[in-house]
């Protein structure tokens, strides 16, 4: 290598080095709360990336939202200094921008104090207060619409902050491209889940930060691990409501968090598991669900693969009237089908119990479409034991619809 060469390597890396290091320092690591006492933890009672229903189209929840319950006149600092770059009285909220063209927004406030292009300052300045009525907390976003980024995260996070409760996986279920039965799959499937954050499910805490990280793997009977662990939906930052169909599957609302665990991030990111290349046999799906504290919640179904068999899910036109069908075969060994008709869209819990009434096996937990559904139950438990002769009850719920029948095995 030459001098000159030599000079100009040097030159490169001294400017690589600058670079990093600018990039580096272009936001704060941490940054405290946004309401007094500012390094104290508050109540957290939403969280980034929950889905929305609000007009006018559901869409990502952009931001947290902080209550400060018992009070009112509740003041609402900055958490950074910088200048206010926004403060509109009418749709209540007000911009900081920091010395490095960040934007923090301030959402949900009354009595503005601030105007454009004023100096403030963290913990001191008063920007507004926390508006009554109908919303009754701080929505605080990182970053303007389009470039949020998620408060609660590994990096540019709300400090302090501790969170000890996990998220909790509900269900877990699939929805192949062909079906030969809820338990049996075929073709390329998608892998669904239903999780809660702890301010969500019964028993639940406010000093939550959501689900955050949604991870799937797959093993076969044996225990060896055929689809590597997955995970494609992270919520850091950047979410468009254009994706929002990408993330969460039909039936989510502001309570309830359907995943659609295969997918990306993206509408054109269209993952899945694709089973058209196993062997036939039973397959067991893990869900994982994390926060950003890593506290995590992990739950599995067990599905059979079938290869080239078609046509048992959705047939001919929609019932007028709900109806659970008497199984068939019945008596049976080892297996048996039960059938089901929907009139109309509803959440279909169909599942089967010993005659003490303790739940055996749950065989539907899910949204379905009006239709004629065939379901198959193979004789084994939630734990794919093989039950013992007997009678067993299954019972459907679908909306106000309950019916109970009577099944008879025989070994």
């Amino acid at each position: 290598m030459t001098i000159s060469q030599s000079k100009k390597a040097w030159l490169f890396s001294c400017l690589c080095v600058i670079f990093l290091t600018v990039s580096c320092v272009t936001k704060a690591l941490t940054y405290q709360w946004p309401l007094s006492p500012f390094n104290s933890q508050h109540r957290v009672t939403a969280t980034y990336g929950e889905y929305r229903e609000a007009p006018p189209y559901p869409h990502f929840h952009k931001g947290v939202d902080i209550h400060d319950i018992g009070t009112s006149n509740v003041p609402v600092y900055p958490v950074v200094d910088g200048i206010v770059s926004r403060a509109d009285a009418l749709q209540d909220f007000v911009d900081v921008q920091d010395d490095f063209g960040n934007i923090y927004r301030y959402i949900h406030l009354e009595n503005i104090q601030i105007s454009v292009n004023d100096d403030v300052e963290a913990g001191v300045d008063t920007l507004g207060y926390i508006a009554t009525g109908s919303s009754t907390h701080l929505h605080f976003q990182d970053g303007e619409n389009g470039y949020e980024t998620n408060p609660l995260a590994f990096t540019y996070t709300l400090q302090p902050f501790a969170d000890t409760t996990k998220p909790l996986i509900e269900s877990i279920w699939t929805e192949p491209d062909e079906m030969t039965g809820i338990d049996t799959v075929y073709g390329k499937v998608d892998i669904m889940a239903r999780a809660w954050d702890s301010t969500s499910y019964p028993g639940g805490v406010d000093l939550n930060n959501g689900v955050f990280l949604v991870c799937w793997w797959v093993k076969d009977e044996s225990g060896n691990l055929i689809e590597s662990e997955e995970c494609n939906l992270r919520f850091d930052g950047w979410l468009s409501f254009w994706e929002l169909s990408a993330v969460y599957a039909s039936g989510s609302n502001n309570s309830t968090y359907n995943y659609i665990s295969t997918n990306g991030m993206a509408a054109d990111w269209p993952y899945y598991w694709d089973t058209q290349n196993l062997d036939p046999g039973e397959y067991q799906i893990f869900v994982k669900v994390e926060d950003t504290c890593g506290n995590a919640d992990t739950s599995s179904i067990w599905v059979y693969v079938s290869v080239g068999v078609k046509g048992r899910g959705t047939s001919g036109p929609p019932s007028k009237a709900f109806s659970l069908s008497q199984n068939y075969p019945n008596p049976f060994n080892p297996e048996t089908e039960l059938s089901f008709t929907l009139p109309v869209p509803s959440f279909v819990n169909l599942s089967v119990y010993n005659i003490k009434g303790q739940l055996v096996r749950r065989l539907v937990n899910k949204y379905e479409k009006p239709g004629s559904y065939i379901v198959h139950w193979d004789g084994r438990d939630k734990y794919r034991n093989p039950v013992a002769s007997g009678v067993y009850l299954y019972q459907i719920k679908a909306g106000i619809f309950t019916q109970t029948r009577k099944m008879v095995i025989i070994r």
